[in-house]
């Protein structure tokens, strides 16, 4: 695990970008205003693309289209040279039981079994991705709960245990009102606190 202080989240998201392969990776992003803040400097700095296969943590289910999680990654991956829709595996974003059956047999046909990298936000009641205390597993790899604590409730998500199979993870504490959950997770009594024993941590806080 690496702490790097930073003083504000534009220091937080250059770093970040700093961490991006230039070469074939999959990359897994998370939402919120750090994954989408990522997005954005990787739309402005005209990286090329074309070898990354694009992931999702979580996604926001039965939710209005503006605030789908992948609809802004293609929003802001689109432009970028080398983008093919086509290295984009998304979560689905309705909550038919078949949708939610398929991810597991999606997940395994799939080249990319592990993540090289994948960015995560600490949320201020200690949740990561959409991996909340109140979450059901659907099988080895995904999470799914109707009672998140912020709109909208719907939320399916790859579980810690497969965030924590990434070969490097970028995590995000930034904020006063995520101060006491990333004291928790240091201290070992947050819900995802076997995160800080992941070799490839890199935590970014203020």
């Amino acid at each position: 695990m690496k702490i790097i202080k930073v003083r504000n989240k534009t220091e937080a998201l250059n770093i970040a970008l700093n961490y991006l392969p230039r070469n074939e990776a999959s990359i897994c992003f998370t939402g919120g205003d750090f994954g989408f803040g990522i997005l954005k400097k990787i739309e402005e700095s005209k990286l090329d693309i074309s070898y990354w296969s694009i992931f999702q943590t979580d996604e926001r289910v039965d939710a209005e289209k503006k605030d789908n999680i992948q609809d802004t990654i293609l929003l802001r991956l689109k432009n970028c040279k080398g983008f093919n829709k086509m290295n984009c595996y998304f979560l689905p974003c309705k909550s038919s039981g078949q949708d939610l059956r398929n991810l597991l047999e999606n997940h395994t046909s799939l080249k990319t079994k592990t993540f090289d990298v994948t960015f995560l936000s600490l949320g201020e009641d200690g949740h990561l991705a959409g991996h909340f205390e109140n979450s059901t597993e659907i099988n080895n790899h995904f999470t799914y709960t109707e009672e998140a604590p912020k709109l909208p409730k719907k939320r399916v998500s790859y579980n810690l245990k497969k965030l924590l199979d990434s070969k490097l993870i970028i995590m995000a504490c930034l904020g006063e009102s995520k101060k006491k959950a990333y004291e928790e997770l240091i201290l070992g009594t947050n819900i995802h606190s076997e995160i800080i024993k992941h070799k490839g941590l890199v935590i970014l806080r203020d």
